[in-house]
């Protein structure tokens, strides 16, 4: 399997432009239509997204998560949780390298039925 190169940074990037965050914020607040589960998403820090630059499926096998990859087995289970609020909060808007990416999470994380259906969006 090979992997679609997309960097943690690059898919932010685009996920941020999908959701048209320049100024939607404003928006949203003198509409009032920020809700408090918007507040409830979780967020990576920078130290995590630093630290998933580098996973994509091309580990698939090599990483054994099960046995001693507990803290990154952690990581991606709440990357992948981010990236599940971001397409819930799009609202179907997304940038399909956000799709790739929780695709390889999926995939590393042995959730074959929701990896593989990111992967064949593309």
């Amino acid at each position: 399997m090979k992997s679609c190169g997309v960097s943690l940074t690059a898919a932010a990037s685009a996920a941020a432009r999908s959701l048209g965050v320049a100024g939607n914020d404003e928006e949203k607040m003198a509409s009032g239509k920020a809700t408090e589960i918007e507040e409830d998403f979780p967020k990576l820090t920078a130290q995590e997204k630093e630290s998933l630059v580098g996973i994509d499926s091309s580990l698939f096998g090599f990483h054994r998560l099960q046995e001693d990859g507990a803290r990154t087995k952690a990581l991606l289970l709440k990357a992948v949780s981010c990236y599940d609020a971001l397409i819930l909060k799009a609202e179907g808007k997304v940038d399909p390298d956000i799709f790739c990416q929780l695709g390889h999470f999926n995939l590393l994380l042995e959730d074959y039925s929701k990896g593989y259906p990111c992967e064949l969006l593309l």
